[in-house]
């Protein structure tokens, strides 16, 4: 049974803090503070006092509110901590093509790891490439169509392939574009029509000689040794 992506009802977010405001601010506030309001003068003042660290020099005022300073003082290293840590994701993901884990193993996934756009992203690159690849499902690949009559279609990003030609005369297949070293294709002849040709410098074929597919249902396979496609099996299922 396949996984459901995850739903926001899967995740543990909270809609709305635990805390509330010290209070708000208004205009025309009678005594120019109640219990959840002050006036926007009375914030006026706050701000100039706490610029001028009348908290921390007026010893009344430190005495009366030490152990609340000392409290705000640690929540502000660890909100400090908190911007560090979103602002530098937020970063990454705005600016760098990907992102990058530096150390650590991804252990769990409990859901899919689906891309958001289809036929675009690599997994690995020519340089970099992953090791073993240990999996208890199936790999399934699109079938790909070549255009009609182009005799040299291109593989790109590719593994399985079909041919669609309509007339003998213009079924030639001399090549594969985009190729890349060590890629493997296979091509199901689904017409009538397609002749391989042997060349040594852009194709080559199983005894030197060209080969003509029999009909509807041949298979032919080839891997890129680096400079060109080399045949490796076919299948005559006339």
């Amino acid at each position: 049974m396949a996984r459901e992506e995850r739903k926001k009802e899967d995740l543990y977010i909270k809609e709305k803090r635990r805390a509330t405001n010290f209070f708000i601010t208004g205009s025309n506030v009678k005594g120019g503070a109640t219990k959840t309001t002050i006036s926007s003068s009375v914030l006026i003042e706050m701000s100039e006092s706490f610029s001028k660290g009348e908290h921390l020099t007026d010893n009344h005022s430190r005495e009366m509110n030490g152990g609340l300073l000392y409290m705000l003082q640690e929540m502000q290293s660890d909100i400090d901590d908190v911007y560090n840590e979103v602002s530098a994701s937020s970063f990454q993901a705005s600016f760098f093509p990907f992102a990058t884990l530096d150390t650590g193993s991804i252990g769990i996934i409990s859901s899919s790891l689906i891309p958001n756009k289809d036929n675009t992203y690599d997994l690995g690159s020519s340089d970099k490439n992953w090791n073993d690849l240990h999996s208890s499902g199936r790999l399934i690949y699109d079938i790909k169509t070549f255009g009609a009559g182009d005799d040299s279609p291109s593989v790109s990003g590719g593994t399985i392939f079909k041919t669609a030609n309509t007339t003998k005369a213009t079924g030639v297949i001399t090549n594969f574009d985009n190729g890349v070293s060590g890629q493997q294709i296979t091509i199901l002849v689904s017409d009538n029509f397609t002749d391989f040709i042997h060349s040594t410098k852009k194709l080559i074929l199983n005894g030197a000689a060209n080969w003509t597919a029999a009909a509807l249902g041949d298979v032919i396979t080839f891997t890129h040794n680096g400079s060109m496609f080399v045949e490796t099996s076919r299948s005559d299922n006339t």
